[in-house]
C-alpha cells in the first residue's frame, strides 16, 4: 500500500496492473469528442487542487492530452492564492486536504471578486450526500469520482466549456 502522507485521505494500493491502469488513464481518446480543442479551439487554463502528487501528475497528463493547460496546487490555500493570481478557466478542487480543505478554498474563491466566475468541480472518492450539499453550499458546479477516467473528465469540460 502507498500513501501521499500518513494520516491523509488519499490511499492508492498498488497492484501488477496499476502501470497498465495509469498508462489507459494517459493514453489518446480517438474517440472523444473533446480532442476538437487540440485542433485549433481555444486553450483552457484548468487548476488542479488535491494534495496527493500523484493525482496531481496524472490529472495534469489527462489534461495535457485533452489540449490544455494544467496548473497544480496542493492545499486549498494555495491553490486559492493561485486562482486569484492566475484566475484559471476552471478548477478541479479536492475536498479533503491540509492547511485549508476544498469547501473553505471554494467559498473563498466564490466570495471574491476576481474569482467568482470561475467554475469549481469537486473531485473526490467521497460522494455523501452532505459532501454534495457542502459542495452546492461553497459554490461548486458538480463532481468528478475518483479514480478519474479520461471520458469523464472529457465530459466535464464539454458540459462547462462547449464546443467552442
Amino acid at each position: 500500500m502507498l500513501r501521499a502522507e500518513e494520516g491523509l485521505a488519499d490511499i492508492f494500493f498498488a497492484s501488477p496492473g496499476l502501470s497498465e491502469y495509469i498508462a489507459y488513464l494517459v493514453s489518446p481518446v480517438p474517440h472523444c469528442s473533446l480532442t476538437r480543442y487540440a485542433q485549433g479551439s481555444m486553450l483552457k487554463t484548468i487548476l488542479i487542487v488535491d494534495d496527493s502528487a500523484m493525482i496531481r501528475r496524472i490529472v495534469s497528463q489527462l489534461i495535457q492530452k485533452l489540449g490544455h493547460q494544467p496548473l497544480t496546487a496542493e492545499n486549498g490555500l494555495q491553490g486559492y492564492e493561485m486562482a486569484a493570481e492566475v484566475r484559471p478557466d476552471m478548477i478541479i478542487m479536492d475536498i479533503e486536504m491540509p492547511v485549508m480543505d476544498g469547501f473553505e478554498a471554494t467559498w473563498r474563491i466564490k466570495s471574491d471578486q476576481r474569482t467568482t466566475h470561475i467554475p469549481v468541480m469537486f473531485f473526490t472518492a467521497l460522494g455523501s450526500e452532505e459532501n454534495i450539499q457542502q459542495a452546492r453550499e461553497a459554490g461548486g458546479i458538480g463532481f468528478l469520482n475518483k479514480p478519474i477516467c479520461k471520458e469523464e473528465l472529457s465530459q466535464a469540460i464539454l458540459d462547462i466549456f462547449g464546443a467552442d
